[in-house]
């Protein structure tokens, strides 16, 4: 995060040494699509939060080293979709975790090589966990960075507040 964007984040991503605040994925999507770039959970939390703005119930399914959104329609069919790759899976996550290699024709369709396919099967045969939304997903770092956003203007606004005070209580001696 660049330090005129937020002065907080950009404190915590160079001196915290905290891995989430070194590679900061926005929780506000729209900072996120400005950004431009992002990876897998970047994708899926900007998905994950257009589907909540009209009114879609998604969950955030985060495999190690690989986040995706599932989508349970009224119609009780459950898809996978994968921002990042951009691809749809019309599997549930539990069909997915207990069969990887049932992705593999989704992804070669979409062009992806048998390389990819290795390392998304060895992905999604993981224990994958399930959150609602991005709130769910990022709980600590969905509330800091909404309060950063505004302490980057409170502690200035607090600074000089103490600043005119002082100037006046100097100027009455």
């Amino acid at each position: 995060v660049p330090f005129w964007e937020n002065y907080i984040l950009y404190i915590m991503g160079k001196y915290s040494n905290i891995p989430e605040f070194e590679r900061y994925h926005f929780i506000d999507f729209e900072k996120s699509i400005r950004r431009g770039v992002g990876v897998c959970g970047d994708a899926s939390m900007i998905m994950s939060e257009v589907l909540n703005k009209v009114g879609i119930t998604n969950k955030i399914i985060s495999f190690p080293g690989h986040v995706v959104v599932a989508v349970k329609y009224q119609n009780n069919e459950t898809v996978v979709y994968d921002p990042d790759f951009g691809v749809t899976v019309p599997l549930t996550p539990k069909e997915i975790s207990e069969n990887p290699v049932s992705v593999n024709t989704y992804y070669f369709q979409e062009g992806y090589t048998s390389s990819d396919l290795n390392k998304l099967s060895t992905i999604f045969a993981k224990k994958y966990n399930s959150f609602d939304g991005v709130k769910g997903f990022m709980t600590k770092k969905y509330y800091f960075e909404y309060i950063s956003y505004w302490l980057i203007w409170l502690i200035p606004i607090g600074l000089l507040c103490v600043s005119f005070y002082l100037l006046s209580k100097i100027r009455q001696t």
